[in-house]
């Protein structure tokens, strides 16, 4: 079946997903080509297992899934496969393989999943790395990285192939400050550099702000807001106000006296 007419890259529609409890209790949402849209909500409100269904690693209850024109539930296994050639993944914990090197480790997806040569190899690992800073540090391995560079040479391999689509599940968890702010700037760039579709959850609300064109709160299972930074920001959805009462109590605190 087709997906509904549409300039969106992602979509979903009615998802359900349930385990031991619903999970997902009704998804609908739409990631427009060249965009990114980050997903808030709190710790266990299901913003992972949205990616995973994305992907594919979870099928839906009910509801169904594009990815760039598929229907992932009516995917083969192989048609899974060139629908992941499609896609970058920047995991939480970055799922770097510790016994290969940072050039190996960026080199796996190449090695894998094309027919490139070592020399092609060699010259796209290194223009990954360089973009990221990384370039004198292909021969370490990952014990030897502090976590911020952990989380870049990640980031490296999920672009390495030059996906149209990205998803980032949690990229700034467990960083400093300035680590953070590096790695906001790197999915800003990274969307204007390569023209990137992403969907991305982001628990740190200063950093989603930061790279959204969009944003979708999702609560108790469902997308309760959507729109852009502004739009969420103006939002007087009782779950969006609970969810941003620190955030929005900072930035009050920081404005101007007397500004409007």
């Amino acid at each position: 079946m087709a997906p509904p007419a549409s300039h969106a890259l992602i979509e979903l529609e009615g998802v359900h997903k349930a385990f031991d409890r619903p999970v997902l209790r009704g998804v609908d949402l739409r990631v427009a080509e060249g965009t990114t849209c980050v997903l808030l909500g709190k710790s266990g409100s299901g913003k992972t297992v949205l990616l995973k269904t994305v992907i594919g690693l979870l099928k839906p209850d009910q509801g169904r899934v594009w990815v760039d024109g598929d229907e992932v539930g009516a995917l083969s296994a192989p048609g899974l496969t060139l629908m992941h050639a499609k896609l970058g993944i920047l995991f939480q914990a970055g799922a770097l393989f510790d016994s290969l090197s940072v050039f190996d480790n960026v080199a796996f997806p190449l090695r894998e999943r094309t027919r490139a040569g070592p020399a092609e190899v060699r010259r796209r690992v290194r223009a990954a790395l360089d973009s990221m800073g990384l370039g004198a540090v292909e021969r370490l391995f990952p014990a030897e990285l502090s976590g911020g560079m952990k989380k870049r040479v990640a980031f490296a391999r999920a672009l390495v192939l030059e996906p149209r689509i990205v998803l980032y599940d949690e990229p700034t968890a467990g960083l400093d400050p300035p680590t953070t702010a590096r790695v906001a700037d790197l999915i800003v760039d990274a969307k204007k550099r390569l023209g990137l579709t992403a969907l991305a959850t982001i628990y740190d609300v200063p950093t989603a702000f930061r790279v959204a064109d969009r944003l979708a709160l999702l609560d108790e299972g469902r997308i309760v807001a959507e729109g852009t930074p502004d739009e969420v920001r103006r939002s007087a959805h009782p779950a969006v106000r609970a969810f941003l009462h620190r955030w929005l109590e900072r930035e009050a605190e920081r404005a101007p006296a007397g500004g409007g």
